[in-house]
């Protein structure tokens, strides 16, 4: 049987901790089946990143399924990937699950808005998104970036972040 190691990570973030524990795992018919239990505040909604590395290359994989969006903590969630829909081989991953706060959205006809400001630090894959640069380097970079309106992070929690184009065009997605 072809084995893959799962790398289960707690993150802090707005003041609270989340925890993805118990994590178990079984392969069947080329999907590789992982349950979870999720810890966190029960006030809050989480979103489920999985990222999969092999040989130091990583990825965000495509072929997942289940819920990873909008997870209340709880018991025994489930989700699966099938390596085999993005054409790669199931030996040889090493897959990371972590849980971060989503965000409440609203729908406003037939279109869903986020009903509040966004505020990640880290693209969709676990990289950090450079901050603190100076009004010069933010004019001139070719990266992305993001900062605070007035650089006063207290104004975080009113405006969110502020992100340049670099940051909202990038492959790892940051939202």
């Amino acid at each position: 049987m072809q084995k893959i190691i799962i790398i289960v990570m707690a993150i802090l973030s707005f003041g609270f901790t989340q925890t993805i524990s118990n994590v178990t795992q079984k392969i069947e018919n080329g999907r590789v089946v992982i349950h979870y239990d999720l810890r966190g505040n029960s006030n809050y909604i989480y979103d489920i990143n999985v990222t999969a590395t092999n040989n130091g290359k990583r990825i965000t994989p495509n072929a997942i399924a289940g819920r990873l969006k909008n997870v209340t903590p709880g018991n025994d969630h489930f989700i699966w990937w099938e390596p085999v829909l993005e054409g790669r081989e199931l030996h040889g991953w090493t897959v990371s699950l972590t849980a971060k706060k989503g965000y409440k959205e609203v729908k406003i006809g037939n279109q869903i808005w986020m009903a509040e400001n966004l505020k990640v630090t880290h693209y969709r894959n676990g990289d950090a998104i450079p901050t603190g640069l100076s009004n010069s380097s933010w004019q001139t970079t070719n990266s992305g970036a993001y900062a605070v309106y007035d650089n006063n992070e207290s104004n975080a929690d009113t405006y969110g972040y502020l992100y340049n184009w670099y940051a909202v065009d990038d492959s790892r997605n940051i939202a």
